[in-house]
């Protein structure tokens, strides 16, 4: 309610100047927070009229989001910002994102003063779900920490425990994400790298991505991985997060050939089948059955090439057969030869001669004798003599024991000598010549000679033409004596 408040009067003033009315005004000092306005005149008053008008304030307020752009999309559409004064609240807005993406609201024309005293204005918000809110004058910031999730990788080497020493010492992931069904695409700066440090046992490495946003503009990411630079020798193959290396162990396979040196079993002395060992080191890793069914050839399985990563060594070997020598020689190729060499059994004839004539007596005895070699009933041709020289023994060396597998049957005969009788016992010869015992005879007749005495027997040998007129006189001798005793 307006207030009338007399100020007094100025007095004793000039009424003019010059000849002319002076034409008197006011105006008042000016009263802080107060405008004024004069009116009347000099001759009816002044009257001077103070206006008050509050002082106002606006208040802009502003939200601000630290939520990583609305990663994981947990920011409202709209939000309620409340005005206190002095701790009192006294207005609330609704707040949305402008076109701009701001949010912002101002509180207008607000009294600055109550009671004189300047008035404490202050702002909140209604709590939005999952974030922080921190208030600084009139800015309001709301923070919420995008969920993270680690990714696990675990790697398996299917590779026999690194038999063939191929496995490398580190290997790289890239890790690769997906936005509501998008293609996948790898992601910058995210490639893991693990060694054998991150074994769990001797096949496995695990490690892991770490801290990766959970939410891409409110949409989940689903991440899937792939390995870099596949080692050579290795396939990878990928089942979720999962990454199998695969790698076929090298192999090697021996064969060779059985090769029989034994002039075609002459002794019978082969085995219908053999045992071909392959060994690594001392251990027998496979024993192999060779045969005339497997045509003497053998093979082994598909055996590691590699172990612990040192290249195998194999050797072959074949199980002893008895009155066999083997040599075993390999080629460039990797090909066995396995050669058993048996060097067929050989035998020795020997006999001697035996002869019961009286010491020869009638001096028919030749000087030699000639034997013959038969093998199994058949005439091999072989001869052997058999003298006084050789103490009358005979020998064949160097025969053939068996033939076929069989043992051979050795026999001899003798190349008949005249007036004798022959008989073979074993290799043993015996010839017999009974002499002719002197017979009373007629007289010689008249004008032939009698018979010539014959020399004794000196031991000395005889001339071949010695040797023929005693077999002629034998003969006639005989003849006279068959005559004789027919007469009788």
């Amino acid at each position: 309610m307006p207030q009338t408040v007399g100020l007094g009067s100025f007095t004793d003033l000039d009424a003019d100047k010059g000849g002319a009315p002076i034409q008197y005004t006011v105006v008042e000092v000016t009263v802080p927070g107060y405008t004024s306005e004069v009116t009347g005149d000099a001759a009816s008053g002044f009257t001077i009229t103070n206006s008050y008008s509050p002082e106002t304030v606006d208040i802009k307020a502003t939200k601000n989001w630290d939520d990583a752009n609305n990663q994981d999309g947990k920011r409202p559409t709209k939000i309620t910002i409340n005005l206190l004064a002095d701790g009192q609240k006294v207005a609330s807005k609704e707040v949305q994102a402008a076109a701009d993406g701001t949010w912002t609201t101002t509180f207008e024309k607000l009294a600055k003063y109550k009671a004189g005293k300047e008035i404490t204005y202050t702002v909140t918000e209604e709590a939005v779900a999952e974030y922080e809110s921190i208030i600084t004058d009139f800015t309001i910031t709301n923070k919420y920490a995008p969920k993270e999730i680690d990714y696990k990788v675990t790697k398996v080497w299917n590779d026999a425990n690194n038999q063939d020493g191929k496995r490398p010492e580190s290997v790289t992931i890239q890790l690769f994400k997906s936005v509501d069904g998008s293609k996948p695409v790898a992601v910058e700066g995210k490639k893991l790298t693990l060694t054998a440090d991150d074994k769990t046992d001797a096949n496995t490495w695990v490690a892991s991505f770490t801290n990766l946003p959970q939410y891409e503009a409110g949409k989940a990411i689903t991440y899937s991985i792939e390995e870099v630079d596949v080692p050579a020798g290795y396939e990878a193959s990928v089942t979720g997060q999962l990454v199998t290396n695969t790698h076929d162990i090298e192999t090697v396979v021996l064969s060779g050939t059985k090769v029989w040196d034994d002039n075609n079993n002459q002794d019978g002395k082969r085995t219908t089948s053999v045992k071909v060992q392959i060994l690594n080191g001392d251990k027998v890793v496979q024993e192999i059955e060779v045969s005339e069914v497997t045509g003497w050839k053998f093979e082994s399985k598909a055996l590691p090439k590699y172990e612990n990563g040192t290249e195998i060594k194999y050797t072959v070997k074949e199980v002893a057969v008895a009155s066999y020598e083997t040599t075993i020689t390999s080629e460039k190729d990797g090909k066995y030869t396995i050669t058993n060499k048996h060097t067929p059994e050989k035998t020795t004839v020997k006999g001697k001669k035996i002869w019961n004539d009286e010491n020869n007596k009638d001096g028919i005895r030749p000087d030699f004798i000639t034997v013959r070699l038969l093998a199994d009933g058949k005439e091999t041709g072989k001869e052997a003599t058999a003298s006084e020289a050789t103490g009358w023994t005979y020998e064949f060396t160097g025969l053939d024991r068996y033939n076929d597998g069989q043992e051979i049957k050795y026999s001899v005969v003798e190349v008949p000598v005249a007036g004798y009788t022959s008989e073979v016992e074993g290799f043993n010869i015996t010839n017999t010549h009974t002499p002719e015992k002197p017979t009373p005879g007629k007289p010689n007749e008249p004008g032939k000679p009698g018979p010539k005495p014959q020399l004794p027997n000196t031991g000395e040998k005889a001339s071949n033409v010695a040797v023929v007129a005693g077999l002629a006189l034998m003969a006639v001798t005989g003849g006279l004596y068959f005559v004789s005793r027919k007469n009788k």
